[in-house]
């Protein structure tokens, strides 16, 4: 009976071994971590200093006002104040600094200080601009300092004829308020000092005038 008693144990015990679900402590896996899978790795591989997820391109559309500040010998006499649009589309290489191609056209009444005989013109700008972010480690607010050159022409009357063409560069500051990686508001202020060449003398006698202009702008950006 006794020896009986024991072979019932130990059949029990082989049997309890075997059922699946109650392997040994030694067998069983200790490693808690998920399936590792490239994502995975790359999610946890260190960057480098220099990089971030804000790289990326990105297109913009600005509503600006364009204000004239009268200088001796300029443009900015003749023309009022006026305002338009600013289409532009950038590239961020990394926290610290954007590469920034814009569009702008912008209309202006006819000042009354030189008695000109049309009523309007549009300025219109192809520009190249750096932006570099001054607080690189900020995510949602982003300030930044940015300045460029841009190629500029007046019209006079609508497209129907160019008058002056020439050359600018321009400064500023902004802030861009990042609300989502894929949507950002921005304002920024830019001084822009820009040089026409004059050679019919339509507007004065000078072969050159120049424009002195201060942007005010609103925007809009979709980041890629």
């Amino acid at each position: 009976m006794m020896k009986r008693s024991i072979l019932l144990l130990f059949a029990l015990a082989l049997a309890l071994a075997s059922w699946p679900g109650t392997a040994s402590a030694q067998n069983r896996r200790t490693d808690d971590r998920p399936f590792r899978t490239r994502e995975y790795d790359e999610e946890r591989r260190p960057r480098h200093f220099w990089q971030d997820d804000r790289e990326g391109f990105y297109l913009g559309l600005g509503a600006v006002a364009n204000i004239t500040t009268e200088t001796d010998n300029g443009l900015s006499r003749l023309l009022e104040s006026g305002g338009g649009l600013n289409l532009f589309a950038g590239m961020r290489f990394n926290r610290y600094f954007a590469l920034e191609l814009g569009v702008m056209g912008t209309m202006h009444a006819t000042g009354e200080t030189i008695g000109a005989d049309y009523d309007s013109g549009i300025l219109n700008a192809v520009t190249l601009d750096g932006r570099v972010f001054v607080f690189p480690n900020s995510r949602l607010i982003e300030p930044f300092v940015q300045t460029g050159v841009g190629g500029y022409m007046f019209f006079k009357e609508g497209y129907a004829e160019k008058q002056l063409q020439g050359f600018g560069f321009h400064v500023g500051a902004g802030v861009d308020f990042r609300l989502s990686p894929l949507i950002t508001l921005g304002l920024r202020t830019l001084y822009k000092g820009v040089s026409m060449q004059n050679e019919t003398s339509w507007y004065t006698a000078e072969e050159d005038v120049f424009m002195s202009l201060i942007d005010v702008e609103a925007n809009f950006q979709i980041h890629f």
